[in-house]
């Protein structure tokens, strides 16, 4: 039984390395990782302070662009030269980081030895302490962000809750200051009505004769002692 595997050779820098196993023929491709010095590491832990990644979220695209920046960087210096992409800088601070915090917790329970420090060991101490700090504000930082967007939603649900009361009780008071509506008069209702009406402008009308008789009345007096006066006139003349 025969097996072709098709492979794009162009993703691929190493050559392959073709081994027999069980009857199949396999490709493994050989994993040439660069090899990293004492150099290389006093290169990279400045690298990292000179861009400092710690300045941007953990998980962010721009904390990404970071080390992709440096990656490009270490890539383009000659001596000496590295091979290294986003993915193995991340892993080499990640393997440095585990290896110094070991290192130092084995110090710490050794009493008496204080080796000296290189100058990566300091770095390192610098750097791990730098993305701790700046980690933990961070995750504070989205806490209270996290909070304060709660907060605004419980203060937009009461908002619109009193909004909802108010409204409510606005209509509850037009309601109740409205008058009612008149009911439609009936047949008898219209009888009755134009009966006081009635009634009530006989009223007004002998109110009225009322007045006129007494104002006759009190004419007619003041002719008869009108005429008394010039009566008498003539008898004294």
């Amino acid at each position: 039984m025969h097996f072709s595997l098709y492979f794009d050779f162009q993703k691929f820098i190493d050559k392959p390395e073709i081994l027999f196993l069980r009857g199949f023929y396999l490709l493994k491709f050989s994993n040439q990782s660069m090899k990293w010095t004492y150099d290389h590491n006093v290169i990279f832990v400045r690298e990292i302070l000179h861009l400092v990644p710690w300045l941007h979220k953990y998980g962010t695209t721009e904390r990404g662009e970071v080390w992709s920046k440096i990656a490009d960087n270490f890539n383009a210096v000659e001596k000496p030269s590295f091979k290294v992409t986003q993915r193995s800088v991340r892993d080499r601070y990640s393997h440095m980081e585990k290896n110094h915090k070991t290192k130092v917790a084995h110090e710490e329970r050794a009493s008496g030895i204080c080796p000296e420090e290189s100058e990566v060991d300091q770095a390192m101490e610098e750097i791990i302490q730098l993305f701790e700090d700046h980690d933990r504000e961070n995750e504070k930082l989205s806490d209270e962000k996290k909070k304060k967007a709660e907060e605004d939603v419980t203060k937009a649900e009461e908002m619109r809750r009193q909004s909802l009361e108010t409204f409510k009780e606005t209509q509850r008071r037009k309601e109740s200051e409205t008058p009612p509506k008149k009911k439609r008069a009936s047949g008898s209702d219209t009888m009755n009505y134009l009966k006081e009406v009635s009634e009530a402008e006989s009223k007004r009308r002998a109110e009225e004769l009322e007045l006129r008789r007494k104002e006759m009345e009190k004419q007619s007096e003041l002719q008869r002692e009108e005429l008394k006066m010039r009566k008498q006139e003539l008898d004294d003349k």
